[in-house]
């Protein structure tokens, strides 16, 4: 990840977080090959939501290039079954996170 970019992953936490209605555990788990660009439908798939149960999620087509512009920019060298929103330190960001984030968000 560039320096920079953590407003950007805030952002598009929160836009997928509410325009999507997945859970935070399941935004967490999602990976590029889950994504619109790699399978080519205006969806994304949730693995192993709640109940471990796998489904498509609708997008709009502004969420989907936004998604799309997010990869290109900061995930471009990413395999498919890599995380799609990393932490500072690389790895796969964790419920913890998200969720202190979107509290910080609305506390301002």
């Amino acid at each position: 990840m560039r320096a920079g970019s953590r407003g950007v992953i805030d952002e598009l936490i929160v836009e997928l977080l509410v325009n999507t209605g997945v859970r935070a555990s399941e935004l967490c788990n999602l990976n590029i090959g889950d994504l619109p660009a790699r399978h080519g439908k205006d969806c994304i798939w949730v693995r192993d939501g709640k109940g471990k149960v796998s489904r498509t999620v609708d997008i709009s087509e502004k969420l989907k290039k936004r998604i799309e512009r997010f990869v290109k920019l900061y995930r471009k060298r990413a395999r498919a079954n890599s995380a799609l929103l990393v932490s500072e330190l690389g790895g796969r960001i964790i419920y913890r996170s998200i969720y202190a984030k979107i509290k910080r968000i609305g506390e301002q």
